[in-house]
């Protein structure tokens, strides 16, 4: 079941209850939006990676959140293990990930490495 997240409160229960959550920041009018929104529910459909929960916030909804997390481009994707939030590393380099055209295998390889699945 994928969060759909709605205040600072539900965030941080969401938080603090998932050893692994996924939270991705989202416009409606957005097409990479809706690109990497497919993916992540194919990812759940199917249960391709249990062990990861899925959270979206709608930016043009909750724009406090939004700016809390210095989301400045759709859409952006925070990655959460233990409670405590985890950088996205590629060759050795903490990067925001911000990638609407993410394909399926890559979105899994991904939270294997973020989270060492």
């Amino acid at each position: 079941m994928i969060l759909h997240i709605n205040s600072e409160k539900e965030l941080n229960e969401a938080i603090a209850s998932n050893k692994n959550l996924v939270v991705d920041f989202y416009a409606d009018w957005c097409g990479p939006c809706k690109m990497l929104g497919r993916v992540i529910e194919d990812i759940e459909a199917n249960k391709l990676s249990p062990e990861v929960t899925f959270a979206k916030i709608n930016v043009d909804a909750n724009n406090d959140l939004a700016r809390k997390f210095s989301v400045f481009s759709i859409p952006s994707v925070y990655f959460f293990k233990d409670g405590k939030q985890t950088p996205y590393i590629e060759n050795g380099q903490s990067k925001p990930f911000m990638l609407g055209a993410c394909d399926e295998d890559t979105l899994l390889s991904i939270l294997r490495d973020t989270f060492s699945l």
